[in-house]
């Protein structure tokens, strides 16, 4: 049972790390678009992507640290949450040129609506 418990740690350890490059790439383009959208310079747009989204990965660094040495970490918690919902809003802006987009954009607050309005 134990070598199946680390064969399934290491596929998951691969998946995520797959999962989180890609989140990681596709939202560094879109941030670095934006950035060069609203005025910074081409070669420094880069930077604006590798703050919000690095802090996201140094914090959660963080927060396997703290687990692993089994501290609190409701500040890292904190941080990542904060960075995430950073990154996810600015995404969001930069995906508003494109009807779909804004589309799905809407979809949760039109079914809150209709919820409450029922």
């Amino acid at each position: 049972m134990k070598k199946a418990n680390k064969t399934i740690s290491i596929i998951s350890a691969v998946l995520v790390l797959f999962l989180d490059s890609s989140a990681f790439l596709l939202s560094f383009d879109a941030l670095q678009a934006l950035a060069v959208e609203v005025g910074v310079e081409e070669k420094r747009a880069w930077l604006y992507p590798a703050i919000i989204d690095g802090a996201v990965i140094i914090f959660s660094l963080h927060v396997l640290r703290a687990n692993l040495s089994q501290d609190k970490a409701t500040y890292p918690w904190g941080l990542v949450g904060a960075f995430t919902l950073l990154s996810i809003a600015l995404n969001i802006v930069h995906a508003q040129r494109n009807f779909l987009a804004q589309l799905l954009g809407r979809f949760p607050q039109l079914s809150c609506s209709c919820h409450l309005n029922c």
